[in-house]
């Protein structure tokens, strides 16, 4: 069984004032009484600062509290919290626009910025949690691929940041809010190594596996694309991994549309300089696969120009292959639709 104290005497206000901003009323009656459970105070804990401010300014601020009907002291604690979230929204959006400027490769972000600019990284983070508007979220998530991808951002932030999107993305019913980010964490995975590369696809892959509709591919084909546009011998591997798994993608969709769309990727990435001829070979047999497997041409017109581009990205015996395959097309399509694809692969070939 606890006691509850008695009530000090006070000789001023400001006794008065600091005893209570350390301590709660209700601890006190005007005669010590039990009570049979302990009161918690569950106040934030506050400290106590000395200011020494002009006494003209003192007596204002008295004036101006007594119109509120409230004490001086609660009144310069209210204006100083108002105040300083003012100049942290100021800060932040300071900020935000000095780290997102284009400064090319030439960067101004030393190592000693790298905490400033994480924590900006984390404030939009955050902020795409809380906001319930798509465009804000799209603006928000396009600010942090761009911070992200600065050359001052350490790897492990980048990946923090791609570990967050994809719980973002997990916690959105949303398809339109998140439908851009595959592109957002291409741009930062094309900014970090292998490591951050690899995570990069990995998080964009499982989307292709699990959106699969037709607004999606687009999504999906640029962020692939971004990815492998400027691939050196480094990321040969990863690039062979991704020919296999949009192939997979095709075999599976019954989607038209992300269909188109997962073949101009397949292209995009087999005929980058990465991919070894045996890679860029295979993938040509797995559109002649496609092609056979499939029996709708509006499907499967847009591949002769998805050879062609791989052909000519490869030696002559990969340029042999595209072609073979594209005439073999041109003389078993009768589809008039399919003759402006024939040509214009054709045309690719041989630029």
């Amino acid at each position: 069984m606890n006691i509850v104290a008695k009530l000090p005497e006070f000789n001023n206000e400001e006794e008065n004032f600091e005893f209570f901003e350390n301590h709660s009323g209700v601890d006190f009656t005007d005669e010590a009484m039990e009570t049979k459970c302990p009161v918690k105070d569950r106040r934030p804990k506050k400290v106590i600062t000395t200011i020494r401010i002009d006494p003209n300014l003192k007596e204002n601020l008295k004036k101006i509290a007594r119109y509120k009907g409230i004490l001086y002291q609660t009144l310069i604690n209210m204006w100083l919290t108002e105040k300083s979230r003012e100049e942290i929204r100021r800060i932040k959006k300071s900020l935000k626009a000095e780290f997102t400027k284009d400064t090319g490769n030439d960067s101004s972000l030393k190592a000693e910025s790298g905490g400033l600019l994480n924590s900006v990284i984390q404030d939009n983070l955050n902020d795409m949690k809380r906001t319930t508007s798509g465009t804000d979220f799209a603006s928000l998530a396009e600010t942090v691929g761009s911070l992200t991808s600065k050359p001052g951002v350490l790897k492990e932030t980048k990946i923090f940041v791609l570990n967050d999107l994809e719980r973002q993305e997990k916690g959105c019913t949303n398809f339109d809010t998140v439908k851009t980010l595959p592109v957002i964490v291409a741009k930062i995975g094309v900014s970090g190594d292998k490591d951050v590369k690899t995570r990069a696809y990995n998080l964009i892959i499982k989307w292709c596996d699990s959106w699969s509709n037709a607004e999606s591919g687009k999504s999906i084909k640029d962020a692939v694309t971004m990815l492998f546009s400027n691939s050196g011998a480094e990321d040969s591997a990863l690039a062979s991994r991704a020919t296999n798994d949009l192939i997979h993608t095709m075999d599976k969709t019954s989607n038209a549309r992300y269909f188109v769309e997962m073949g101009e990727a397949l292209g995009n990435v087999a005929s980058s300089p990465c991919v070894s001829k045996e890679t860029k070979i295979s993938v040509l047999d797995a559109l002649e696969s496609e092609e056979e497997s499939c029996s709708n041409v509006d499907t499967v017109k847009t591949l002769p120009v998805v050879a062609a581009k791989i052909g000519a990205s490869g030696d002559k015996e990969v340029k042999t292959r595209a072609y073979n395959l594209i005439n073999k097309w041109d003389d078993s399509w009768t589809n008039i639709s399919t003759v402006k694809s024939i040509e214009d692969a054709k045309k690719l070939l041989f630029k």
